[in-house]
């Protein structure tokens, strides 16, 4: 899954919230360019191990801790923030078979997410098919989307929604909009099936809810 939205929307608050929610006996490994999510302190009983980061230091850089990080056999990959150095091999650790991963990206709104990262990756002047890639981004990298901002003074999650690849293009699927208007949500719950099976599998009651909410709000 992925986070966007500008400096100080908190997105590393819902990072950490969002790991507070998952099970303890998972194994999550969190890279950072400098420590901030702090999870082996407030969270003493997940299994976590947490890595830093330096661009500037080849011996302690992204790759030597993405490195270290999928020896560690992780489930989770928790990638605080993406940047152009390390694009490409966050998106190869992301197909390597976890539960899944969390990264934010800043970019204007989700539709801007899958492209900012497959710019990031063409940069390091590999050759790669542009089109195959933001395929495989929005299938194994974003796949679920936070978009955080600013209403009046509140740092605010605004929406979230499911990318979907089809006729090689990206589409994103709400399933929650925030309404400023009537300071609401709005549950659309546009899931796909995979999602809805996923769901199934890992909450099956959370599922029988959702679709039961989504079918009242269609009558």
């Amino acid at each position: 899954m992925s986070l966007t939205g500008p400096t100080n929307t908190g997105k590393t608050h819902l990072i950490k919230a969002l790991i507070a929610a998952m099970p303890d006996e998972e194994r999550i490994v969190t890279i950072e360019g400098r420590f901030e999510l702090r999870l082996q302190r407030d969270f003493p009983d997940k299994n976590v191990i947490e890595y830093e980061a330096d661009e500037d230091d080849p011996q302690h850089g992204p790759q030597q801790a993405f490195k270290l990080a999928l020896r560690q056999s992780p489930q989770r990959i928790c990638h605080a923030e993406i940047r152009d150095a390390d694009a490409n091999i966050y998106v190869r650790a992301c197909t390597r078979g976890h539960e899944g991963s969390i990264t934010s990206v800043h970019a204007n709104s989700l539709e801007d997410v899958p492209d900012a990262i497959t710019d990031m990756c063409m940069l390091d002047g590999r050759a790669m098919n542009a089109v195959r890639l933001t395929r495989r981004i929005a299938e194994h990298v974003t796949q679920i989307g936070f978009e955080m901002r600013m209403v009046g003074s509140s740092r605010k999650l605004v929406r979230i929604g499911e990318y979907i690849y089809s006729g090689d293009t990206v589409e994103v699927r709400d399933w929650a909009r925030y309404d400023e208007g009537r300071d609401a949500w709005v549950l659309k719950a546009e899931l796909s099936e995979r999602a809805w099976e996923r769901i199934g599998r890992f909450d099956p009651d959370s599922c029988v809810w959702l679709r039961g909410e989504r079918r009242a709000s269609l009558c």
